[in-house]
This record gives structure tokens, sequence and C-alpha cells, in this order.
């Protein structure tokens, strides 16, 4: 499975990993996001090293965070220790309740799975969001999917999206579209190149599923 084999690679080269996610800043987007809330309870889903777990935190929420890499969540529990965490593969059924979270935050992680698997998660977050709950995600604006491996990166899978694509895939698991914008890793002051265009949805569960 691409999220397998991408997880070893995060788990083999944890340490970089952590130190490249922390230097970006998304605390615009995170108020953003926060700023539609219904409630403060948050899940980060693909939550890495915990930058955003952290960020969220400090606006007042209550955050959890899972991730399929145990050792970045050993650096996610040093640099978030008011947030909770656990090792979970958010490609498998999500170990909550219905209804557990007023928001879900996915930056960046999404792009991890084949494109056939998105439509069996975001069925999952709507499941375990309040009505009226809110999802971000962020992927990388393109088309296909493909490996990358580099010598310091090591093998990651990527999934590529167009926009209205993303969109669909959105709106057929029940939620609606708030709006979208695109940025570079660049916008956040991080390592990324310009050339890097992600994608960025907001959306609101409409109701529960029939």
């Amino acid at each position: 499975m691409a999220l397998h084999e991408t997880v070893q690679t995060y788990e083999q080269h944890a340490a970089w990993y952590a130190s490249k996610q922390w230097s970006y800043d998304f605390t615009a987007l995170a108020k953003q996001f926060t700023d539609l809330l219904p409630g403060k309870r948050i899940l980060d889903l693909g939550c890495g090293a915990g930058r955003d777990a952290a960020m969220l935190a400090s606006l007042g929420d209550q955050v959890v965070g899972i991730d399929a890499s145990a050792a970045l969540l050993e650096y996610a529990k040093q640099k978030a220790p008011t947030a909770k965490f656990q090792v979970m593969d958010f490609t498998q059924p999500l170990r909550f309740r219905d209804a557990s979270f007023d928001g879900i935050w996915a930056s960046a992680s999404l792009l991890h799975v084949q494109k056939n698997m998105l439509p069996k998660i975001l069925l999952e977050c709507n499941r375990i969001l309040v009505k009226r709950g809110i999802l971000y995600i962020s992927v990388k604006l393109g088309e296909g999917e493909h490996w990358i491996d580099h010598p310091k990166d090591g093998k990651r899978f990527f999934a590529l999206y167009r926009e209205q694509e993303l969109w669909k895939c959105v709106q057929k698991a029940n939620f609606t579209i708030i709006h979208t914008q695109q940025g570079t890793k660049a916008d956040h002051k991080g390592q990324g190149t310009k050339d890097e265009t992600f994608i960025q949805i907001f959306a609101q569960k409409k109701s529960q599923l029939k």
C-alpha cells in the first residue's frame, strides 16, 4: 500500500522531516479554519511532527493528532504537550465515535494515499464530524499519481489533484464547499519551492448521511 511504504520513509528520516515541517508557519490558515468551527474539538489528520497540532492548540482548541508514523509522533508530543496523539492509519476506519469533532484539519496528508481510497476516508471524516463541522484539506495541484524516490527524502507516494476533481470528491462525501484557494510553501516561510502549488479546501458537513 502506498501509505505504508511512505510511512516507512518517515520513520527512517523522522528527525529530518520534523525539522522541515516545523520550518513552516500556517498560523493565518489555521485562524481561517478555527473561525469557521462550531466548537473547539479538532482532529489533526496525519499530524506528522505536530506543527499544526501545536499551532491549533495555541489558539485555544482541544486537539487530537493522529499519524501512522510513531517516530514523528514522538516529536509531536514534545512540541505540542497539551494535545493528545495516537498512532492511527487513516486509511482504516477511524477509532472515534460519531460526531466526535467540530473540525478536521488534513494538511498535506491525504496526498499520500491513492485516489481510489479518498472517498472512503472522506466518508469517515463526515461520520466523526458534528453537524456543520468543518473539514480543511490541502493537497498538491497537478494530475495523476506518482512515486518520488530521492536520496535525501526517501521514497514517497503522491496523488495530485485539479481543483474540480477534489471538489467532486468532497461534495460526494456530503460536504458543502465553503471556499478554495491556492498557495505555495514559500507563502508560509518554509523550505518549499514556489513551483509547488497546493489546493486548499474549506468545507462544511451538511448533515448525517442517509
